[in-house]
């Protein structure tokens, strides 16, 4: 059997972007207090103030400093003029009970700063607007503050935070307890933790611009809150994200800017022989444990995972530490949230971390094993129990990271890190998943890490794969739909140890199910899948890596339905070399794989272009294949699949691979090198169209009826109205356990009342979807007859017109016209000529008098229009001048009274026509 991956396929570290985020988010301690000192007046310049204030304004004239907490007292008003400046000790507030009225100009800006500074010395508090508070604050600048404005809800009337900017804060926004504000066209520059933090509260977080933060907006607990057109830029930390929801808060994301998230690198093994820390994760957007989650039109750019730290050298003789794991970048993550939309959006340049270094180096005796690289996701969809949308996105530039370097020992290397895998988009136990209009492309593989190859011991490892879209394992059902997926590369395999890594697999789409015995639904259409590339194994000293393999679609354990699918240019990865024997297998390109399937059905997709990989060089050679459809079961479970209307064009080397316990049909799917092993079977199966015709080739015979027998059995007995039926699903050959076929003996033939038909029943071959065509066999003879023609012709030379018609017969052949003059009972043949439907012949009487005249016809196939036995019509040729005189009289008459006589002229007739009853003949008297 064909092992569509050269390895097998890892679906572990798909994971590792939801595994390694920190659950859980600190909630602030937020406290108020009272202190009643009173400050002294402003002769200095600076008017001091501590403890509750009634109604005041504080203007330009002083600066303002805060020695203690000021508190503004329920019902008081404090009003900030334009320009005003307020500095404050360390950890002092200004608390909020009434009402704040803080708003500058662009002009003049009101100006909150830290009294004191230097070495050692605290933030002041900030801002605090406490459940009771109303106001606005704007146009205002913080810095060396701890959380710059706070806004504690239920708030009777929300304040309205808009155009200002933190310069410096631990915090820049934080909104608790179910307020309910707006905060818009804001700028912060730069945070030691959250910009925007958000906590059970519903907030209208709108066009700020946010820089220089750990985590840029995040939002927890319950509340509904919209993130709409931030422009997002400069975060880092271990836990690095743009935007991030959790825990039961519900987040409308739509149009934001988010560019540049990077995570920290891990820390070096601390003591001796100790594992490198694990790289930091980054994010674009992410959200866990939502009611719902809508992400839409964001913008994400430069998304750049930590690096894993180095392994310890063992300073005593002993193991090297294991280099850290290198982080996980995605654009957009949503986990454990029920019903998700993620639409619209632009994802690119993200880059997993890399693994980090295995300890070594003497006295260290076997190196550390380098750390494993983290990957590449553009969108995660994990764990969701409705749905989850995911469509019209853009998702390019993604790379896996790349495996640590194994440390050298002074016994044994250790071996390299595996390359991490770079997802386009991938659904992890997601419900009803749904991806559709998609764009993702460019995608790569992390490279295997390499060993130190100081002692040839530790062995290179395994690339990263690139997968435009994954399903795993399928929930109800899926849908993969109308997506573009372009230029996927495997990272290359690890080099320098004994055995080569494996290179990593592209693949376009993989669904996968659970092993259930569900096989859910899963539906792949109108995709288009190109430049697909398997990495290459890595070089090693006794076994060259084997290359990975290029897969356009993967569907295991579902029942899929595939359609309308383009799948173009795969390339299997090249083995790699080995300096004995033992190259790496070159490896397979597969246009689709359907793995213990259920009723699997492909309808007109197209392969083109899929090549195997080259083995590397070291004998023996391993054979590797390119592939149009491969399919595999198993002894306890037999795949079945049916592909209609298929194209293949440039397959490398079968366009069906059947391996054992899979049953295959192809229908009207033309190919020429199957491949079906012992225990596999392969139909082969046509379309017929039966046209039933009259003799004239072209009338359809309505009410013919149709059979086809297959090896001598009716499998289509049926009247068909037209006369014409089409999709008539006949099995031509049947592949069983053997490249050679047994061909089956197709018969058709027609009826029609007693009429007979050309060549029926006839054998049918069905090696391809035709038409058949039976003509009705012509035994009916054309009619004809002449026109009517006068009682009368005064001449000999006149037309006789005719009327012909061969029905729906072969067509008229020639057409003869009789006469027989006076009393003969006798026809002659006057002459033949070609047949139309009407037409004349020019006749010449030899003599006058009466004339019948009559016509046959014959058609092509050659019936004869019996006869004639009667006229068809009569007329008289007379073309004499009658005359006539008087006869001659006596000289004389003695009467006035008397008969005078005429009688015809010598030679001129005076008889008229006497028509015989019931013959049509005419007699003379």
């Amino acid at each position: 059997m064909v092992n569509s991956h050269s390895g097998p396929h890892r679906r572990t570290g798909a994971w590792a972007i939801f595994l390694m985020i920190v659950v859980g988010a600190s909630v602030l301690g937020l406290a108020a207090s009272g202190v009643t000192a009173v400050g002294p007046s402003c002769p200095t310049g600076r008017a001091y103030r501590s403890g509750p204030i009634g109604t005041a304004s504080w203007d330009t004239f002083c600066i303002w400093v805060m020695y203690g907490n000021v508190t503004v007292n329920l019902g008081a008003t404090l009003t900030l003029l334009p320009g005003t400046t307020v500095l404050a000790d360390p950890s002092v507030h200004l608390y909020v009970r009434g009402t704040l009225r803080a708003d500058g100009s662009s002009g003049g800006l009101i100006t909150f700063g830290a009294n004191r500074t230097g070495v050692g010395v605290g933030a002041w508090g900030g801002v605090q607007f406490n459940a009771s508070a109303t106001g606005s604050l704007s146009w205002a600048s913080f810095d060396r503050v701890d959380r710059a404005v706070t806004v504690l809800g239920p708030t009777p009337i929300s304040p309205w935070i808009h155009d200002n900017t933190v310069i410096q804060a631990g915090i820049g926004f934080a909104f608790l307890t179910g307020s309910t504000s707006t905060l818009s066209s804001n700028t912060i520059r730069r945070t030691a933790s959250f910009g925007v933090y958000v906590n059970a509260s519903s907030i209208f977080v709108d066009r700020n611009t946010i820089n220089g933060t750990t985590v840029a907006i995040q939002l927890e607990q319950p509340g509904t809150s919209t993130v709409s057109s931030n422009t997002i830029t400069n975060v880092s930390s271990t836990f690095a994200a743009g935007i991030s929801v959790w825990y039961g808060a519900t987040a409308n994301i739509i149009n934001n800017t988010i560019s540049g998230v990077r995570a920290l690198a891990g820390s070096g093994g601390p003591t001796s022989g100790s594992n490198g820390r694990d790289g930091g994760v980054a994010l674009g957007v992410f959200v866990n444990a939502a009611p719902a989650a809508s992400v839409s039109f964001n913008s994400i750019d430069t998304i750049i995972a930590g690096n894993g730290g180095n392994g310890a050298a063992n300073t005593s003789v002993g193991p090297g530490g294991r280099g850290g794991r290198g982080g996980s970048a995605a654009g957009i993550v949503v986990a454990a949230t029920p019903d998700v939309s993620i639409y619209g959006n632009d994802i690119k340049a993200l880059t997993g971390g890399r693994g980090g270094a295995g300890g070594g180096g003497a006295p260290t005796n076997n190196g550390g094993r380098g750390g494993d690289a983290g990957e590449a996701a553009g969108i995660e969809v994990f764990s969701t129990a409705t749905s989850a949308g995911v469509s019209s996105n853009i998702v390019t530039g993604l790379t896996g990271g790349q495996g640590g370097v194994g440390g050298a020992g002074t016994v044994r290397d250790g071996s390299g890190g595996g390359g991490a895998d770079a997802y386009g988009i991938i659904f992890i136990s997601a419900a009803q998943a749904d991806a559709s209009g998609n764009l993702v492309q460019t995608l790569r593989g992390g490279l295997g890490g390499n060993t130190s190859g100081a002692l040839g011991t530790g062995n290179g490892a395994r690339g990263g794969d690139a997968t435009g879209i994954s399903v795993v394992p399928i929930l109800g059902s899926s849908t993969v739909h109308a997506n573009t997926i372009d230029s996927l590369t495997g990272g290359f395999g690890g080099t320098r140890g004994p055995i080569g890594g494996q290179g990593g697999n592209a693949t376009g789409v993989i669904a996968f199910g659970n092993n259930d015995g569900l096989f859910n639904a899963t539906s792949v259409t109108y995709d288009w899948i190109s430049t697909l590339t398997g990495g290459q194994g890595g070089n090693g000293r006794t076994a060259g890596g084997n290359g990975g393999s290029a897969s356009g679609i993967g569907v295991v354990f579902a029942t899929p339905t595939l359609g309308s699918d383009t799948i173009l240019t795969l390339q299997g990865g090249r083995g790699g070399d080995s300096t004995g024997a033992n190259g790496g297998r070159g490896g397979d390109a597969t246009g689709v794989i359907g793995a213990l399937v259920a009723d699997g059905r492909s309808s007109f997709d197209s392969i083109t272009s899929v090549i195997k990989g080259a083995a590397g060089n070291g004998p023996p050679v391993q054979s590797s294949y390119g592939i149009g459809f491969n399919f595999v079961g198993n002894a306890t479970f037999t795949s079945r699949f049916t592909v209609d209307n298929a194209s293949f064009a440039f397959v490398g080397n079968y366009e069906f691979f059947v391996n054992n316990y899979s049953w295959a049909v192809s229908v009207n799917t033309p190919f020429t090198r199957p491949a079906v092993m012992p225990a596999g079977n392969l139909t082969v199966q046509n379309f017929l169209d039966v046209e039933a015709f009259w003799p004239d080739g072209f009338t359809p015979v309505t009410g013919a009826r149709i059979i086809i027998q297959d090896n001598g059995v009716d499998i289509w007995n049926r009247t068909a109205a037209t006369g014409d039926q089409s999709w008539i699903l006949v099995t031509d050959r049947v592949y069983i356990g053997s490249n050679t076929a047994k061909d089956n003996v197709t018969k058709g033939r027609v009826a029609y009342s007693s009429y007979a038909f050309g060549n029926s029943p006839r054998n049918v071959d069905m090696s391809t979807s035709h038409t058949e065509t039976f003509t009705m066999v012509d035994l009916v003879p054309p009619t004809s007859a002449a026109n009517a023609l006068p009682t009368y012709e005064n001449s000999t030379s006149f037309f006789v017109y005719y009327t012909a018609s061969d029905g729906f017969g072969t067509g008229l052949g020639n057409i003869t016209l009789w006469y027989r003059q006076g009393e003969s009972v006798v026809w002659i043949k006057f002459a033949t000529q070609a047949a139309a439907s009407s037409g004349q012949f020019a006749f010449v009487a030899a003599s006058n008098g009466h004339y019948e005249f009559a016509t046959t016809a014959n058609d092509l196939a050659g019936n004869t229009q019996p006869g004639p036995t009667a006229n068809n019509t009569w007329t008289m040729i007379d073309t004499l001048t009658p005359g006539s005189h008087v006869n001659a009289l006596p000289q004389y008459k003695n009467s006035m009274s008397f008969t005078v006589t005429w009688a015809p002229d010598t030679g001129a007739s005076d008889r008229l026509p006497r028509i015989v009853p019931g013959t049509g003949r005419s007699h003379p008297h």
